[in-house]
């Protein structure tokens, strides 16, 4: 289970879709009243324009708010699924061996040399409770510190 880390900030122009959907609708039925007013004209007025600009310049701004926001999302989500392979990887090798194994012994380890994740940003550690909840069962934790001091953590009991 993966620990839970403060949300980002995330920054919003205070608009919501519908406000911006009455918004142009109203200003499509403001330019149809215009145009029906003075029928002949050709091209844009320079009120057209600017108003097209300005409805333009508020798109891109909220398109522009959302990148960094979206890039920071994505790549800490990138971060968490390969620390909970690292640590899926760590549980599976533990479970495979055989309960009075050596590296089932009650204690705290840390996974070095061979036995480290493959990248070098990502610590892995290995936590072994005897008799825990109950005798005859020993409880695993296996923590993984990547980036950022992110962690995630994956527990399993194994019996005798």
């Amino acid at each position: 289970m993966s620990t839970p880390s403060p949300r980002p900030r995330t920054y919003t122009l205070g608009f919501t879709l519908i406000e911006v959907l009455v918004g142009l609708l109203i200003l499509t039925i403001g330019l149809l009243a215009i145009s029906v007013l003075v029928p002949y004209t050709l091209g844009f007025t320079l009120i057209e324009v600017l108003v097209g600009l300005l409805i333009l310049t508020i798109g891109l701004l909220a398109i522009s708010v959302m990148v960094p926001t979206a890039y920071t999302n994505f790549t800490s989500s990138g971060n968490d699924t390969l620390a909970l392979a690292f640590a899926q990887q760590r549980l599976d090798r533990l479970r495979a061996l055989p309960y009075t194994d050596s590296s089932l012994n009650a204690g705290t380890y840390t996974d070095s040399g061979a036995n480290a994740p493959s990248d070098s940003n990502y610590t892995r550690t290995y936590q072994v409770e005897a008799d825990t909840p109950v005798a005859g069962v020993k409880r695993l934790t296996v923590t993984v510190t990547g980036p950022r001091s992110r962690q995630v953590q994956l527990k399993t009991l194994i019996t005798q």
